[in-house]
């Protein structure tokens, strides 16, 4: 169905079998990666990709929503202590981990391979991994999704309030990287302009997590109660007071 010819919302009837594997209880992951062309740190290479953050919200199923998130200095390679408290935080939850694309899974192949000592725990946080995206783009259509299926689009068209705009400095995967390269390599940066630029990166990769986490409550809540998306043509519209927020 063509949701921006037609207007109307769509939601498959295969959608609640779809959600069974994601519970929750979940765990919701987002990763923010930089590849400076220049390394800069030792036994690095040029464009290689190196991991500096992690958000996770956890949902237990029982309606307690927890944080965690890391973010490196940048004064020194990240890489093994973001695999380590990544490590340690998931060890706390449990259900699936969410992403929302490939890209985390391949992140943590990438540390599993650099970190022998470490490979089980990372291959463990692998092997729970479930792509909620694909799901998203099987069984849900929305006319304001405008044919894209960024979660930056998807939460806000779902979740009535759920909004990305008032992250002006990064809202998006590339300005991360590009603000954490200012971070890790330009050492004339206020400790004002430093400290700005750390809360803008938590608060952007938080989002995303958050946004995970709102997008999967209202899908299970429109595939229990049989009621159909906002935008939709016909049938029940969906009910504004949904679990919409945490």
């Amino acid at each position: 169905m063509d949701a921006v010819v037609s207007g109307q919302a769509y939601i498959s009837d295969d959608l609640g079998d779809a959600l069974v594997p994601l519970g929750p209880p979940a765990a919701y992951l987002d990763f923010e990666t930089f590849s400076p062309a220049v390394p800069l740190y030792a036994g690095t290479s040029p464009y290689q990709r190196i991991q500096f953050q992690w958000s996770i919200h956890y949902d237990d199923g029982q309606s307690d929503v927890r944080h965690s998130e890391f973010l490196a200095e940048g004064d020194s390679d990240p890489r093994r202590d973001f695999a380590q408290k990544l490590i340690v935080a998931i060890g706390r939850t449990s259900g699936p981990n969410i992403a929302y694309s490939p890209f985390e899974a391949g992140v943590l192949h990438d540390l599993a391979a650099l970190y022998p000592d470490l490979s089980l725990p990372l291959l463990a946080v692998f092997d729970r991994i479930c792509d909620l995206l694909p799901i998203v783009r099987t069984h849900v259509a929305h006319p304001a999704f405008l044919g894209s299926y960024s979660i930056k689009v998807v939460a806000p068209a779902l979740v009535p309030g759920f909004s990305y705009d008032d992250l002006d400095e990064i809202a998006h995967g590339d300005d991360a990287s590009a603000i954490f390269y200012r971070l890790a390599s330009d050492r004339s940066l206020s400790n004002d302009d430093r400290a700005r630029y750390r809360q803008g990166l938590l608060r952007y990769c938080g989002r995303d997590t958050l946004a995970m986490l709102c997008v999967h409550r209202k899908l299970l809540w429109h595939s229990e109660t049989n009621t159909v998306l906002e935008g939709e043509g016909h049938g029940a519209r969906a009910d504004s007071r949904g679990p919409d927020r945490v």
